[in-house]
């Protein structure tokens, strides 16, 4: 793997990472909205208590899901390599 190539991949995953905050902030903003009844606040600080933590409660499972599904790829990318790497004939190097 090149250095470019490892770049890239630092690049996606410091990007991926930054839009899922700000995905799951919205996310909390709007449940916590729509459990106060649909009332829109100028700043969600000012929305009930009870819809805060609603919102906070329903992006915490949204958060534990996208984990377990990353964690799932993850995995299935793993063995998928590990098989390549097993079906790979590896020729010894001979120099006489």
């Amino acid at each position: 793997m090149s250095d470019t190539t490892r770049l890239d991949y630092q690049e996606l995953r410091t990007i991926s990472q930054a839009t899922d905050i700000a995905m799951l902030g919205a996310f909390w903003e709007r449940r916590g909205d729509a459990l106060a009844g649909n009332v829109h606040y100028k700043n969600f600080t000012q929305a009930p208590v009870i819809a805060q933590m609603g919102g906070l409660v329903d992006t915490i499972c949204l958060g534990i899901g996208l984990i377990i599904v990353r964690l799932i790829l993850s995995l299935w990318a793993l063995s998928v390599s590990l098989r390549q790497r097993r079906q790979q004939v590896i020729t010894p190097d001979i120099d006489v």
